[in-house]
């Protein structure tokens, strides 16, 4: 039973929504920042005075961290907001190739896929495809029975929702992180300030793990084709052996659809290491102001038994 399955939903799909993307990135990040730049600017700038006057009074301490927000942190977060290729140069294109090298590089791992990720789902599962029903049921439609049939059906159905369930997540992590790129002037020009970089920080961790569904998917796709190939290899002629790949099908189903919890968990993971950093400094602080203190009142208290 040969299979002729020649047609690339997924990297169509790929194509039309990047074309897409690239046709309304500019003109949507234009609107954001048409409304804000009204605001941020004056803002800024009425920021800078105080800031400045206060430090002339020497309300402020002059220190290493306020330099560094006056000379370094205001005038890039000015460049990269106000200057949609400025923007595009250091944070889309980066993000957006470390995505795609990660997810081309694991979808090169097997030698029989491509360099373009999307291109590579749909090659291997059509392999898949052939692998699961062809070889499991090596007869022509006409000779097999109709429990033969049933099950063959029941593997393609499954195989089929593994394929839509990792192209879906390929083409969230295409879509989603760009729609958040393009309200990206928002979230970045809150940066600039101390008590709303939460904004940006949160911004960024969410775009970050809309952007890790493709890698981790290209991981699970890696992942299924290599065990479905090791299945087919050890099926024999013993009818009980399609309900095996049919229930290791299910299994690779399910561990699929943890994608976005094995996003999660990583971003956060990620961003607890980092973010406990200054939690934990603040509590060193506070042991140690604790410990002298404690050991100021024992030694007060040893003072006054020996009076």
């Amino acid at each position: 039973m040969e299979l002729d399955l020649d047609y690339k939903m997924i990297e169509r799909l790929s194509q039309i929504f990047q074309e897409a993307l690239l046709l309304i990135n500019n003109a949507v990040y234009k609107v954001f920042l048409d409304t804000l730049t009204p605001f941020l600017l004056p803002v800024i700038h009425l920021y800078i005075l105080i800031l400045g006057y206060k430090i002339m009074l020497g309300e402020v301490e002059t220190s290493q961290k306020n330099l560094v927000r006056f000379m370094i942190i205001f005038p890039f977060i000015i460049l990269i907001v106000l200057d949609y290729g400025s923007y595009t140069y250091y944070i889309i294109n980066p993000l957006l190739s470390i995505k795609s090298y990660l997810m081309s590089g694991i979808s090169m791992i097997s030698n029989e896929s491509d360099a373009n990720a999307f291109k590579a789902l749909d090659d291997m599962f059509i392999t898949m495809f052939k692998f699961a029903a062809s070889r499991v049921v090596n007869k022509s439609w006409w000779d097999i029975n109709l429990i033969d049939m049933a099950l063959s059906l029941l593997l393609y159905f499954m195989y089929g929702l593994l394929y839509i369930a990792i192209g879906s997540f390929y083409i969230i992590s295409l879509v989603i992180p760009n729609l958040f790129f393009m309200a990206g002037a928002i979230p970045l020009a809150m940066y600039a300030f101390e008590g709303t970089k939460g904004i940006t920080s949160s911004w960024f961790k969410i775009t970050i793990t809309y952007l890790l569904y493709g890698p981790i998917a290209s991981i699970m796709m890696i992942f299924i084709f290599y065990s479905t190939k090791i299945v087919v290899a050890t099926i024999n002629e013993n009818p009980l052996s399609i309900f095996f790949s049919i229930f290791v099908a299910g299994a690779l189903l399910v561990m699929v659809k943890m994608i976005p919890e094995l996003a999660n968990g990583v971003m956060s993971s990620m961003s607890s290491g980092g973010g406990d950093m200054p939690t934990g400094v603040g509590y060193g602080k506070t042991g140690v102001q604790n410990t002298v203190a404690a050991g100021k009142a024992a030694g007060n208290l040893i003072s006054k038994f020996r009076k």
